[in-house]
């Protein structure tokens, strides 16, 4: 499993640093909500950064490597805390709405999501790989910037994958 992962970070480390030769590049940071698929815990939130660039122009696609983190707290006798710390790579189809500033997105892509736990009795942490599903809208405030909205679903573990409520801003360059 350590190999498998260690491959995976590597073509994604590859990847990310050869094909940016294109044309537009970007960065964007985002904030949101964390809905865990393990219904014990409570909603939490999250973070994180990406850059992308143009792998396509027609159809737009966009790769995307992003990182974070998320979390999450379980409260019964004592507090429970799951923190991630995911690592993904996507390909997005972006879609733009002709004559207006809006764009309409999706995407997937494969990820490593580094999961710790601390509690009172024990802390643990393991790194776990699974598939990530993006779908969101953008508002383009001019050529370099715009705020978007996302939806997204990490497919991991039960207890590490979940579903989340993203907004964000891009800047392009």
């Amino acid at each position: 499993m350590k190999k498998l992962a260690t491959c995976l970070a590597l073509f994604i480390l590859a990847l990310g640093t050869a094909l940016p030769a294109y044309s537009a590049e970007y960065i964007s940071g985002r904030a949101g909500l964390y809905f865990p698929d393990e219904s014990a815990f409570d909603t939490g939130y999250n973070f994180g950064v990406a850059y992308g660039f143009t792998f396509t122009q027609n159809p737009q696609v966009y790769a995307e490597f992003a990182t974070g983190f998320y979390g999450a707290e379980l409260e019964r006798n004592s507090s429970v805390d799951l923190t991630v710390i995911p690592f993904t790579a996507s390909l997005i189809l972006n879609h733009a709405i002709a004559g207006t500033p809006f764009d309409l997105y999706a995407g997937a892509g494969p990820g490593l999501y580094l999961a710790m736990i601390d509690s009172p009795w024990h802390d643990d942490s393991e790194l776990e790989l699974g598939v990530h599903l993006v779908g969101g809208g953008a508002f383009n405030i001019d050529s370099q910037f715009a705020l978007f909205a996302e939806l997204r679903g990490d497919l991991v573990t039960d207890d590490v994958g979940g579903a989340f409520l993203n907004f964000g801003l891009k800047y392009k360059f």
